[in-house]
């Protein structure tokens, strides 16, 4: 897509170029010197203007810009004490707000609250299975017996 603008941009560039350049030579032909003389004095009139306005421009940008950096030269300490005394405002209300609040709420709203009553405890279905110690204990032990005479064999 940038290919394509770019390659549209070129081309009207050019275009615009070709269509100057011809309309030049069409009245390089077909004026008199006298008119290609009030042309070119045309022409050069209105580089001159433009030339003083883009001066002029810069110079009131540059009178503004000077001035402005004066102005904040001679006040500089004036905004300091602002940011400052603002920063210490925020700072007062960020620590006292909660007192603030206390102090205008009444206090019959700030009555604790009940706790709520605990939940009874759940019965489970089914109970867990009983594990029959010896013979559990008796099935380890023969499980050990077969692996110590694997490891004699």
């Amino acid at each position: 897509m940038a290919k394509d603008l770019k390659g549209e941009l070129t081309g009207r560039a050019l275009l615009a170029a070709g269509k100057d350049a011809a309309k030049r030579a069409i009245e390089d032909f077909t004026l008199s010197d006298e008119e290609k003389a009030q042309r070119d004095a045309e022409r050069a009139a209105e580089a001159k203007r433009r030339r003083w306005k883009w001066i002029a421009i810069g110079v009131a940008g540059l009178v503004l810009l000077i001035s402005l950096i004066f102005l904040l030269a001679q006040i500089w300490m004036w905004i300091l004490g602002i940011a400052l005394l603002a920063g210490a405002g925020v700072a007062i209300y960020y620590f006292a707000r909660r007192k603030w609040r206390a102090l205008r709420e009444p206090a019959v709203a700030q009555a604790p609250k009940a706790l709520p009553e605990p939940e009874a405890p759940r019965r489970v279905s089914e109970p867990p299975p009983v594990i029959d110690r010896d013979a559990r204990e008796k099935q380890i032990d023969d499980e050990l017996a077969a692996l110590k005479a694997k490891t004699r064999q």
